[in-house]
């Protein structure tokens, strides 16, 4: 008579039993998921921390060109010395957390890695990166933003190939195309080409995307040609 009551007794303690596990497995859980969700929140900052100052020099220089009419190197000194103080409070910061006193070296060495990376993307740019070699003869006739944002997009795509820069009427005509006059491909009163063409054949349409959204983030207009053949025309308005 007591074997059904035992069972019931032994099947009710089962299930309590696995009840308690469950209770003391939910804490666990609970502090693993904050736990991804401030990995995640610490990759996102982190990255966002690395693009900043290319951002500052860039979306710096262009503002000031554009919107203070400071002319442009004047505007890129201006970004420059404000990218300089982000990197200066960047390693600043990283100084103290290694446990090393600052002093001025820090600022001195903040202002020589902008100008080198200036510099660089300023004068140089890889022979794989141009459709034709004669485009190397004119990169430096490229406004100066142009340029630096050229020089950023490469360091993480090496897929980004500049199709044209700068134009001569004539070359409209080899091209079959009418005359444009107004071409950002000539020489603006800035004393720079103020346009570039890259290419978008052969790359999957998210890049291309990205790249658009990337040169607009910095304050540059982009425009999808499909006229000779396809291609992003760059360009900053001439002021």
């Amino acid at each position: 008579m007591n074997a059904p009551s035992d069972a019931i007794e032994k099947a009710m303690a089962e299930i309590e039993a696995a009840a308690r596990l469950t209770r003391q497995g939910k804490p666990s859980e609970a502090k693993e998921r904050p736990g991804k969700r401030r990995w995640l929140r610490n990759l996102l900052i982190g990255a966002v921390a690395l693009l900043l100052p290319f951002w500052v020099l860039i979306l710096g220089s262009t503002v000031a060109a554009e919107q203070l009419d400071l002319g442009p190197w004047t505007s890129l000194v201006v970004a420059m010395l404000a990218t300089s103080l982000l990197v200066t409070l960047y390693a600043g910061w990283f100084a103290r957390r290694i446990g090393v006193s600052g002093g001025w070296w820090i600022p001195r060495i903040g202002f020589a890695v902008v100008l080198a990376f200036s510099v660089y993307g300023l004068v140089f740019i890889s022979p794989s990166q141009l459709k034709r070699p004669e485009l190397q003869e004119t990169y430096t006739a490229l406004h100066p933003v142009l340029r630096l944002s050229l020089a950023t997009l490469i360091l993480v795509d090496s897929g980004v190939m500049v199709t044209d820069g700068a134009r001569v009427p004539e070359d409209y005509a080899a091209m079959g195309l009418p005359v444009n006059q107004r071409s950002l491909h000539y020489p603006q009163d800035s004393g720079f080409v103020h346009a570039v063409d890259l290419r978008t054949r052969g790359r999957p349409e998210w890049l291309t995307a990205l790249t658009t959204l990337y040169l607009r983030s910095v304050g540059l207009s982009v425009l999808r040609h499909t006229g000779t053949a396809d291609h992003l025309h760059v360009y900053l308005p001439a002021g």
